[in-house]
């Protein structure tokens, strides 16, 4: 096990033990969820990587259950959703994660109209929708429009450029 896997689980184990002593710990679950979102990396298989999304998913839930509706927990929920879709071989199971992750990064941006990286996370979910779709030049068009608009908020973000690259690749515009 990588050292940097160690340090994860430990973080995960003292985010469970303070859930025992106080279970409405907002905190505790933001912590706990995005945990998981880290440790993903570590797991090698399709079914340790849903178990751990699963349990992401479950935990970033539960910090919007309890009222903390800030963009970057709609975003962070997104992000597990989307990864969840990725795992997903059954078109319409991937189409739900993917419907559910753009409902939150939606979410995130209508929080915080000024969060580049909802923006990517929304242009990138919705290029793999239309992967799946036929319909397919509405759904491009809008993912197209949320990259340009995570670039112009951040401009200096190479990542955005590449996803702009990305789905043209992707859709050989």
């Amino acid at each position: 096990m990588a050292n940097e896997e160690k340090k994860i689980i430990a973080k995960i184990k003292r985010y469970e033990k303070s859930l025992t002593v106080d279970e409405n710990d907002i905190d505790a679950y933001d912590n706990l969820g995005n945990a998981f979102l880290e440790l993903i990396e570590f797991r090698e298989n399709k079914e340790e990587k849903e178990h751990v999304l699963k349990k992401a998913i479950k935990n970033l839930e539960k910090v919007i259950e309890l009222g903390e509706n800030e963009a970057n927990n709609f975003n962070n929920l997104g992000t597990a959703l989307l990864e969840l879709s990725k795992l997903k071989k059954n078109i319409k199971e991937k189409e739900y994660f993917l419907t559910q992750a753009i409902d939150n990064f939606k979410k995130a941006i209508k929080t915080d109209d000024t969060f580049a990286f909802a923006y990517n996370n929304l242009g990138l979910s919705l290029s793999d929708l239309a992967l799946l779709k036929d319909e397919k030049s509405e759904l491009i068009k809008n993912a197209l429009d949320n990259i340009k608009k995570a670039i112009e908020l951040d401009e200096d973000d190479e990542d955005y450029k590449e996803s702009l690259k990305e789905i043209s690749e992707a859709h050989k515009i």
